[in-house]
């Protein structure tokens, strides 16, 4: 201010500048220098008071930077507009959890029913492929000649069982699916209605049976070891005699007996993501009593052992 009081009047009748150069040094003239046209700059009235103000002017980093930093708000107000319009749809639909939970229990009841019916149509597709291996066998053992039809139709059942245990492995992922989704709905209906959560959706998930027969490879030397200890697992634990080693399968005889438990391990590819998955599929006879060795703990041990054994802990 010493500087400014000292200014003659018909000097400050003039316009007067303040400006900053690069070294961070302020200094006070009628113009500004075109060095520092660029940096931050202000201009003053007779009372030495600013009455404009303009900032440096933006690097090529700072103006990116800005650039980034709208994108990035403009994400977040997509996010916000999408979950606002999740919530609206939500408390639209249901009107309680009780309608969350058995909409989410219709759906597993779906896949299931799909499940059963494509486990059956395996059973029928082992039942025909032993009969036509007795043939080929009887054949061959009297010196006659198995056509190339007869083989063609063979590996096309081997491959049906194949596809169908591929099929099961991707349904039981979407049971899984589903119960994630309704859960996280299920979360955010509660904090939308300010309701306080009870403890079921936690005991289910508690109890809840993982996917315990499916093992997720993560590369092919890995894959390859866990097949070779997936044979030797079949083959220590099922009580039937081999029907079937075939490129990515490995499948023992149906059940005959109430205490046969039937093995078959498959070695599946995603087409899509090259991924490999190693899948155990236990049957038992269907009976009343093959069903309650289904249900008994020795029973589920056979598959909860399944992925430990395969990783070299048991």
């Amino acid at each position: 201010m010493t500087l400014l009081l000292s200014i003659s009047s018909n000097v400050m009748a003039v316009k007067l500048y303040k400006w900053v150069d690069e070294d961070g040094k302020v200094f006070y003239s009628d113009k500004i220098p075109p060095k520092a046209n660029k940096g931050a700059h202000s201009r003053l009235n007779e009372k030495g008071l600013t009455v404009d103000q303009k900032g440096a002017a933006k690097t090529p980093e700072e103006i990116e930077q800005e650039r980034e930093l709208e994108r990035l708000r403009k994400e977040k107000e997509a996010v916000i507009a999408k979950q606002k319009a999740q919530d609206r749809v939500l408390l639209k639909t249901f009107r309680s959890e009780d309608d969350m939970l058995l909409a989410r229990d219709g759906k597993i009841r779906s896949v299931d029913n799909y499940i059963n019916i494509t486990r059956g149509n395996i059973k029928r597709l082992k039942e025909k492929l032993s009969i036509m291996q007795s043939q080929a066998a009887e054949r061959e053992k009297a010196g006659k000649h198995v056509s190339p039809k007869f083989k063609e139709d063979m590996e096309g059942i081997k491959r049906q069982i194949n596809q169908s245990y591929a099929s099961i492995v991707s349904r039981e992922q979407k049971k899984v699916d589903l119960r994630e989704a309704y859960d996280n709905d299920i979360r955010r209906f509660r904090v939308l209605k300010k309701l306080k959560a009870n403890n079921q959706l936690e005991v289910e998930a508690q109890e809840r049976a993982e996917l315990n027969t499916v093992f997720l490879c993560t590369e092919i030397n890995q894959c390859n070891l866990a097949w070779n200890r997936a044979i030797d697992y079949v083959e220590e634990n099922a009580t039937t005699k081999l029907q079937l080693l075939g490129e990515g399968i490995y499948m023992t005889r149906a059940p005959s007996e109430d205490q046969d438990v039937s093995l078959t391990v498959a070695r599946i590819k995603n087409k899509k993501t090259g991924k490999e998955k190693i899948f155990l599929d236990q049957q038992c006879r269907v009976s009343v009593m093959g069903q309650e060795f289904c249900e008994s703990e020795t029973s589920k041990d056979m598959k909860r052992n399944f992925i430990p054994y395969l990783l070299g802990q048991k």
